[in-house]
């Protein structure tokens, strides 16, 4: 029966007999192949297929390295996918098998493999790499920005605090774009969280002291909040600033380390925020390094 499989699609020829199982005469040489067909099959094909460890930039992508009988192969050229779908024809037989992608690869040593990946990522067909099931570690984001970053950053200081705390992280490194308009009002969320846990926002109504409202938010009043309360005891927040540079220089992570760091780091942003038009700052490298001492 036809097959699409490759380990089903071909069958073993002596060489002797190679030539007269050709569909031309020994003399004319090998045939030329048609452009429609697919291409040309290894020489040599493992039945059943033999398994890989495989990695990939992406879980859809081709892969970059493979591991097989405990050799680690590491790819310099890839080409695929061909993607072969299920024998349908086949599925009253057995059960029906996923669709596989092929890749032909090399790797850095000059060797060549036919790998397949089975089953498509949207499906329950194996991937690439072996599933395990992994154990989260502990976790902290160190390059938050705020809504105080225009155009780069979202959401409040408190918000972002919060939503650390509740998924779990051990931290946050918050650090908007040349500012330090968010650090009060995230260690006053952090200091909140503390003492009170998860508490409706706190508004002014009116023009006179003491006239606020309390807002419940509808999205958090499913929170517990001892559990916030808990969690931010031992929740660690590191505050700085996300300096950008006028000249084309990477953009550093300022985190001061004690008192005189936040005097230096204070003073370069005046210093830029001085220089420019409202909105902008303007700060060299050769600035920032002579203003270094105090911060990480």
């Amino acid at each position: 029966m036809a097959s699409h499989r490759p380990e089903r699609a071909v069958r073993l020829i002596p060489a002797a007999l190679a030539p007269a199982a050709l569909p031309v005469r020994a003399e004319e040489g090998w045939p030329e192949p048609d452009p429609a067909d697919p291409p040309l099959r290894p020489l040599q094909v493992f039945d059943p297929p033999q398994p890989v460890l495989a990695t990939a930039e992406v879980p859809d992508h081709p892969p970059n390295r493979f591991i097989w009988r405990r050799l680690d192969h590491r790819l310099v050229r890839v080409e695929g996918p061909e993607r072969i779908a299920p024998e349908w024809w086949r599925r009253l037989e057995t059960p029906l098998e996923p669709t596989r992608d092929y890749y032909r690869v090399e790797d850095q040593e000059g060797r060549r493999f036919w790998l397949f990946r089975s089953g498509l990522r949207r499906g329950a067909g194996a991937a690439l790499v072996r599933p395990r099931r992994l154990r989260m570690t502990a976790y902290a984001e160190l390059a938050a920005r705020s809504n105080f970053s225009f155009l780069e950053g979202a959401s409040h200081p408190k918000h972002l605090v919060l939503s650390a705390i509740l998924r779990g992280h051990t931290g946050l490194g918050l650090a908007d774009r040349n500012t330090l308009a968010g650090v009060v009002r995230a260690w006053s969320a952090l200091r909140d969280f503390r003492e009170e846990g998860w508490a409706p926002e706190k508004k002014r109504e009116g023009g006179g002291p003491g006239e606020f409202v309390w807002v419940e938010d509808p999205e958090f009043q499913h929170i517990d909040r001892e559990m916030v309360k808990a969690r931010a005891k031992a929740f660690k927040l590191i505050l700085g600033a996300r300096l950008r540079f006028n000249d084309g220089t990477p953009d550093i992570l300022a985190y001061p380390e004690d008192r005189q760091g936040w005097a230096g780091l204070c003073r370069l942003l005046t210093l830029g925020n001085r220089r420019a038009k409202k909105g902008q700052c303007e700060i060299g490298l050769p600035i920032c390094c002579g203003r270094r001492r105090g911060c990480c």
